[in-house]
């Protein structure tokens, strides 16, 4: 994770691609293989690194507003 205040697109994408080519390189299986971690999820060819967090924050805000629903839900059979 980064924050756009400090960080440019040139310089995400370089991020990206440095952590592309770690996880890819089969020397490190040992590192990632911790983590369960076999690919990386990232901008599409085309898709600027602007574009693509803000489809995640629109994602991780729609699940957040799901699980919301479902906890008032279970509450309410709860109580």
């Amino acid at each position: 994770m980064f924050s756009r205040k400090t960080v440019d697109e040139t310089l995400a994408t370089n991020l990206r691609t440095s952590l592309i080519s770690l996880i890819k390189d089969p020397t490190n299986a040992e590192i990632f293989g911790i983590y369960s971690h076999t690919g990386y999820v990232g901008p599409k060819d085309g898709e600027t690194n602007t574009a693509f967090e803000s489809t995640r924050d629109k994602i991780v805000t729609s699940n957040l507003s799901t699980i919301k629903e479902i906890k008032d839900l279970v509450a309410e059979i709860a109580a």
